[in-house]
């Protein structure tokens, strides 16, 4: 049977985030039909290893390439080639999972002020995901939407060729594998979020909003907060509370809009009364019970590019723990809401939609009806069922039929960025290696020694 070996970039630790979230729960699914391996930078601790099936193993630059070989198949995501381009070499089958399309959200979140180093940093970015690309046996992504944008660089990529264009509809190419709800059920009766125990200042009888993930540059936390000042302003019981501000990992860009959202609070007075900011990320285990708590999950994003092809992964949280979601329009959860009427789709930065949604929500018949749009949903976003592309993959894992291509592809994409390039190469096949070596050698002298006059 075919070893998997499953190789997160970041740690899989109690505090995690969206990638190593992923890879955490993928190898999980995949332990359960396949032999597998989770390869982390860290010693997973023993709390979370007690909850798989899979071999966990800790690697380093000096064991990766040992660890791969004894694999047959290796999951990968993020900048792990670039890291280890020796991986590459191994002609092993390769999964790369496409679910977060890291460009976009780096074009919403500049690190750099200087256009010239933003350049930079966003050639690299490419650089990495054509890699992946060109590269990969097999792909997923996260919705069909973001389906239709893989296609488009598979296209511009020549991975749309003559030889895979026979295999029919790009299944066996690109598979659609989003996030998953969690197989358990919700944990009751421990109490985080209410209470004076708690010590959040919520109330009993508050109405709860929860933002379940991070404050990213790419989403808005301001129109959120500006309606709950409003309805606070007319004495409603209304709480909205952030689960985490520090991020998990601290390699990831520095985010500004947590400051943002915070200032915001206090200039409206509202900051830890009305608007409260969880300051340390709450362990992926425990998330649960402040879930629990909740009345509404919540999600706020901008109409930009990012959000077309963005895939909110604690959405699933939400549908998870039945709780109607308030989010804005323009993703596929968004989609998937007004089609399952699981909650409020709201327009993009329109405080009034977020004040009628929180009003609506609050009334028991409309709350009961979303609830039960979203249990219909439950089921068909678990673990179990959304991972079956990749788990029928892996049983019956096939190379990439243009494999044998791949030096061509990579060819004629580099030589597509770069016409210098595409001058020597040009040079290189009429000339051969030592003439071209001569002609370089006999220019070069040219221009550095002086000619005699």
């Amino acid at each position: 049977m075919n070893r998997v070996l499953v190789i997160s970039q970041w740690e899989i630790k109690e505090q995690m985030a969206g990638p190593a979230i992923r890879c955490w729960e993928i190898s999980r699914v995949l332990a359960s039909q396949v032999p597998v391996t989770l390869a982390t930078p860290n010693k997973i601790p023993a709390g979370l290893q007690a909850k798989t099936t899979a071999t966990c193993q800790q690697y380093d630059p000096q064991t990766i390439l040992t660890l791969a070989s004894s694999h047959d198949i290796l999951f990968i995501q993020g900048f792990l080639l670039e890291q280890y381009p020796g991986l590459q070499k191994l002609e092993k089958i390769l999964i790369a999972d496409l679910y977060d399309p890291f460009p976009l959200e780096s074009l919403e979140n500049p690190q750099e002020t200087e256009l010239t180093l933003q350049w930079q940093r966003h050639l690299k970015n490419i650089t990495t995901l054509n890699r992946q690309i060109i590269l990969a046996d097999y792909m997923i992504c996260a919705s069909e939407k973001q389906k239709d944008y893989w296609l488009g660089c598979l296209t511009a990529l020549n991975r749309i060729n003559p030889s895979s264009y026979q295999q029919g509809n790009f299944n066996h190419l690109l598979g659609v594998v989003p996030f998953g709800i969690s197989e358990q059920t919700i944990e009751t009766g421990t109490k985080r979020l209410r209470g004076l125990g708690a010590g959040y200042g919520i109330e009993e009888n508050d109405f709860v909003l929860l933002w379940g993930g991070g404050i990213w540059d790419w989403l808005d936390p301001l129109t959120p907060i500006r309606a709950i000042a409003e309805l606070a302003k007319k004495g409603i019981p209304v709480k909205l509370f952030f689960l985490g501000v520090t991020l998990p990992e601290t390699n990831l860009p520095q985010m500004q809009m947590g400051h943002k959202a915070i200032s915001l609070a206090k200039e409206l007075g509202i900051y830890e009364k009305h608007v409260i900011f969880n300051k340390e990320w709450i362990p992926y285990e425990e998330r649960q019970y402040f879930l629990n708590e909740a009345d509404v999950g919540i999600n706020c994003h901008f109409d930009h590019l990012e959000t077309r092809f963005a895939f909110r992964t604690r959405a699933l949280d939400y549908f998870w723990a039945q709780l109607p979601v308030i989010t804005t329009c323009g993703d596929t959860v968004a989609d998937w809401i007004e089609r399952y009427d699981a909650g409020i789709v709201t327009g993009f930065e329109s405080v009034e939609d977020w004040i009628e949604a929180i009003q609506n929500l609050q009334i028991p018949s409309v709350y009961e009806k979303k609830q039960k749009g979203g249990q219909q949903l439950q089921e068909s976003l678990k673990w179990s069922t959304i991972a079956q592309p990749l788990i029928e993959f892996c049983k019956q894992p096939v190379a990439a039929v243009d494999r044998t291509n791949r030096k061509k592809i990579q060819q004629a994409c580099l030589l597509s960025y770069f016409p210098l390039v595409e001058r020597i190469y040009d040079k290189w096949e009429q000339l051969g290696t030592v003439r071209l070596l001569q002609k370089v050698f006999l220019r070069f002298l040219k221009i550095m020694v002086p000619q005699k006059k």
